[in-house]
């Protein structure tokens, strides 16, 4: 069973790397968990890029995001977490805001709450789509 599960958890990880759409996976409290290479060609956020580890080590929270409080994708990311799927309207996001040096883009995305068998939000998915 063991080798059955590992297999099944191979199986996602290339699934979700390999996505055509931007994914990153969110912790209810707003901090990245997981990015997809989708995710990392949009944002030009590639393995090395300190802005890329901000995110993935919590310091950036998406919550707490100057670009996106303004923006009121926030309360749609907040609307998320709390169960609802939300689409997000487009607004444009410049990683270099964030020190990183990298192109703004203009994205719209979808976030959709991932839940459990007892009803709680575990992770949202935010899926992004560059309409720039």
């Amino acid at each position: 069973m063991h080798k059955d599960s590992a297999s099944q958890e191979r199986r996602f990880q290339g699934l979700f790397q390999q996505a055509p759409v931007s994914i990153q996976i969110l912790a209810p409290d707003g901090r990245t968990l997981a990015v997809n290479k989708a995710w990392e060609n949009l944002f030009q956020l590639h393995e090395g890029h300190p802005v890329r580890a901000m995110f993935l080590n919590g310091e950036l929270n998406v919550l707490t995001d100057p670009q996106l409080v303004a923006s009121g994708v926030a309360a749609y990311l907040q609307r998320a977490m709390a169960g609802e799927s939300v689409g997000i309207p487009p607004i444009r996001f410049d990683v270099a805001l964030l020190d990183g040096p990298a192109h703004a883009r203009w994205v719209k995305a979808r976030a959709h709450p991932i839940i459990d068998e007892q009803g709680a939000v575990v992770e949202v998915m935010l899926m992004h789509e560059d309409i720039t």
